[in-house]
């Protein structure tokens, strides 16, 4: 039996214009939509534009600022007050060093020696309560900081399976070399905006 050559191109050209006609309808109805169905989809997002935006980071930041400033208030009248004494000594030690009897003189110098001892002492401990009260701080920072970040990462996670999310990528990440790790995402979905309408409620 033979074919007809021209009846076999025919139904070719036939299956052709329907797939074509297939295709120009999926993209009347997807125009404008690239990312209609987002289902496996990979997307990328602004971490630090969320976080920024949280409405509990500036009520914890106002808190920590608060007690950081209580801390710093404490510390610096300490530290006047250490300088009032050393003030006060050095009178005593220039007084201390006109007296002509040598024994009132030697009496009054190791009273003076004790009370710088003291003085130093005292000078140590506010150095070292200024240190613990800054680990302080940096702690309830960083202990803040990674409250909401945890957060967030939940809600990414619930927002990203609820939307078929497969991937999300931070947009903002570096690598160990300070090189982004997002080179290129033309027409990539980012849900920056949508996560920052959901903390922004916070």
């Amino acid at each position: 039996m033979k074919t007809n050559p021209t009846l076999t191109l025919i139904s070719f050209a036939a299956i052709i214009a329907l797939i074509f006609n297939s295709y120009l309808i999926y993209v009347s109805q997807n125009k404008g939509e690239p990312n209609a169905n987002p289902q496996g989809q990979v997307v990328t997002v602004d971490i630090d534009a969320v976080f920024d935006s949280h409405g509990g980071r500036l009520k914890l930041q106002k808190e920590i600022d608060s007690k950081a400033k209580a801390f710093t208030d404490e510390i610096e009248q300490l530290k006047k007050q250490s300088v009032e004494t050393a003030a006060a000594l050095e009178k005593k030690r220039i007084a201390i060093s006109g007296m002509e009897d040598p024994e009132a003189r030697q009496k009054e110098q190791a009273s003076l020696i004790e009370e710088i001892k003291k003085l130093r002492k005292f000078e140590l401990e506010v150095a070292e309560k200024a240190r613990g009260y800054q680990e302080q701080i940096a702690k309830d920072s960083a202990d803040a900081a990674s409250s909401i970040l945890s957060e967030i990462y939940q809600l990414i996670e619930r927002k990203s399976k609820s939307l078929g999310y497969t991937q999300v990528i931070n947009s903002k990440a570096l690598d160990k070399n300070g090189v982004p790790v997002v080179l290129y995402d033309y027409d990539v979905l980012d849900f920056t905006s949508l996560l920052i309408d959901e903390v922004d409620k916070k």
